[in-house]
Parts: C-alpha cells; sequence; structure tokens
C-alpha cells in the first residue's frame, strides 16, 4: 500500500502581489493538484494594508487552507499552528468523503458515541503521523528587509519542530522574487533543515511577484512527484476525488473507527 502524502504551501508575505497576474487563480491551480496554500500575512508598519489583507485571504480561501495575521514576534508559533490547522482540516475532508461512502446519506452526527471519540483520536493521530511536505515561500521584497532575521529564526524553529513528529516531514524554502527569476530556492526538499543558512537578504526591489512564485513552487512539486510516484509515495488528491480514490469497503474510517 503507498503512503499518502499532505503537500502544502505556506505563504509568507508582508505585503500585496504588485506584478505577474493574479495569484488567487495561481492557489486555485495549487488545490486542482492537490496542493494546500496556506498564508501568513505579516503585521508591520503599513506594509499590509486592506488590500494586503483581502488577497491573502483570497489566495489561502482559494487554495483550500488557512490564512492567518501575525506580529513579527508571533511569527514562529503561527507557522507551527498554520501548518498543523492545514493538516486536520485536509483530513476532515478525507473523513468527509469517505463518511459518504460508507454512510451513504448519513454523516458524524449519526455514529454512535463511542465512533465518534475514535474518530476524533483518528484524526489527530493521523495528523500525527502522516507524511507531511511543506514549502515554505517567503516574500524577500524589500518591505520584508526589516524582518530577516525574524523570518529566518521562524524557519528554524519550524524544522526543529518538526524533527518531533512520529512522522516523516520534508521541507524546501524558496523567495521570491527570485535574483534573475521569480523564485530562488534557498533550501531543497530535506529532512532537517535547521541548520541551512538562509541567504534571505535580496537586493532591494518593490515587485512581489506572487502568482509567479507559486506557479514556480507547483512546478517543484510535480518534479519531486515524479520521483515520488516511483518510490512508493502518492500525494493526496484533493478532496473531491478522495472517495473515487478510495477502496469501495472504506479506507481510512474502517480500520480505525468501525
Amino acid at each position: 500500500m503507498r503512503e499518502m502524502v499532505l503537500e502544502q504551501i505556506l505563504l509568507v508575505t508582508d505585503g500585496c502581489s504588485n506584478v505577474g497576474g493574479d495569484p488567487v487563480e495561481a492557489a486555485a491551480e495549487a488545490r486542482q493538484q492537490g496542493i494546500v496554500v496556506n498564508v501568513i500575512g505579516i503585521l508591520h508598519g503599513q506594509a499590509l494594508g486592506e488590500q494586503g489583507r483581502r488577497e491573502a485571504e483570497r489566495i489561502a480561501a482559494a487554495g483550500g487552507g488557512v490564512c492567518q495575521f501575525v506580529q513579527p514576534e508571533r511569527l514562529s508559533h503561527t507557522v507551527q499552528a498554520v501548518t498543523r490547522q492545514a493538516m486536520t482540516r485536509t483530513l476532515h475532508a478525507v473523513v468527509r468523503e469517505e463518511l459518504q461512502t460508507l454512510l451513504a446519506e448519513g454523516s458524524v452526527a449519526d455514529l454512535a458515541p463511542e465512533q465518534r471519540a475514535r474518530l476524533a483520536a483518528s484524526v489527530e493521530t493521523w495528523a500525527e503521523a502522516s507524511h507531511l511536505r511543506v514549502f515554505l515561500l517567503l516574500d524577500t521584497s524589500a518591505s520584508m528587509a526589516p524582518l530577516v532575521s525574524t523570518v529566518r529564526r521562524a524557519v528554524r524553529d519550524f524544522f526543529l519542530s518538526l524533527a518531533a513528529r512520529s512522522g516523516p516531514s520534508e521541507v524546501a524554502v524558496g523567495a521570491f522574487p527570485g535574483v534573475e527569476g521569480a523564485l530562488d530556492l534557498l533550501v531543497d526538499w530535506t529532512t532537517d533543515g535547521s541548520a541551512a543558512r538562509l541567504a534571505l537578504e535580496r537586493p532591494p526591489t518593490g515587485l512581489t511577484p506572487t502568482a509567479p512564485a507559486l506557479r514556480a513552487t507547483l512546478a517543484h512539486f510535480r518534479s519531486w512527484r515524479i520521483l515520488g510516484e516511483a518510490g512508493g509515495f502518492v500525494a493526496l488528491p484533493p478532496a473531491s476525488k478522495v472517495s473515487a480514490d478510495r477502496p469501495p469497503n472504506g479506507g481510512l474510517l474502517r480500520d480505525y473507527v468501525f
């Protein structure tokens, strides 16, 4: 049996996209490929603004993910919290799809109390033990320059937190705008990047090409999937396709809840 992989993009930004197309459309493309897009908007000065807030919320909504706004000093905690919240939401989507298969017209409310308790406990277990892949997509435009040390510390703390999970975790880190393109890959897929040197200092630019950076990140996921599928792993499909991909006698729920 092949192992499922929960894939996420975590966009960390303090402003609004201003070149390269609509990042909401790019986030929707990611979701169609089974990759959740989460967004953390950093609140400092006037960089984000109301337009930036709305865009961040729309990107996360289109990407099936979580959006949170945070003061710089809370960034490390929020990166970890958003990742886990998105994992749990994704697994709940799987649960809903499988319930439709197992219960026909039923829902969680139709389960016996002890089954509901096992269901809740199982989702927590799956979140902890699942194979997780996260691409940290870091906005390094000019307004982010004062936050370089804060972002670097948050990335390091994120790697350390993943080391405590029982399931396998892999992280890649990219910065945009790139020196010569939409995205610079700072750390390729690794299980331990806590000691990696993150070259977050960028030439000053007012450009924030969020959509091209998201699409470059999707291309990086696609290249891994070609290798990953050959090695026996399969990315989790969008929730709307999950039940069709599960065996007819139930998948996760049949084994752990019923």
